[in-house]
């Protein structure tokens, strides 16, 4: 992945395209309309932590998969943890939420990239991936 990046960074400077983190982990109107929608119906009670005017900030991807957290009125909303999701051929699965360490079941169940998440929690341990 850092080869890649690197690879991406240098092709930019060459080209003098101006390709930012945010470019790289942006989502189409779509998946964003979709992970909303799923956001919605799987996790009511965060998505109403943000409020009304709530955006997805997504913080990293990589392939199918996010780390993300949501804004609110384009500000960072307090008290509202990030999440983790993965698309999937029939949409969005949202596999956690929150601040502490997710379940290394839900994670390596979907093969959820180690270097996204590092940890993952198992008989009341954190455990290194």
């Amino acid at each position: 992945m850092k080869k890649f990046l690197l690879l991406i960074l240098s092709l930019s400077l060459i080209t003098g395209c101006n390709l930012s983190k945010t470019d790289m982990n942006a989502l189409t109107e779509k998946e964003l309309s979709d992970l909303k929608v799923t956001l919605v119906k799987e996790q009511p009670e965060y998505v109403a932590g943000a409020g009304a005017n709530y955006s997805i900030e997504v913080l990293e991807k990589n392939g199918s998969y996010i780390s993300a957290t949501l804004y609110q009125n384009g500000k960072f909303a307090p008290g509202t943890p990030g999440f983790y999701a993965f698309k999937a051929d029939d949409g969005w699965k949202i596999i956690f939420n929150g601040q502490e360490t997710p379940l290394c079941s839900e994670v390596n169940a979907l093969n959820f990239p180690k270097d996204m998440i590092a940890e993952c929690w198992e008989n009341n341990t954190t455990i290194k991936r």
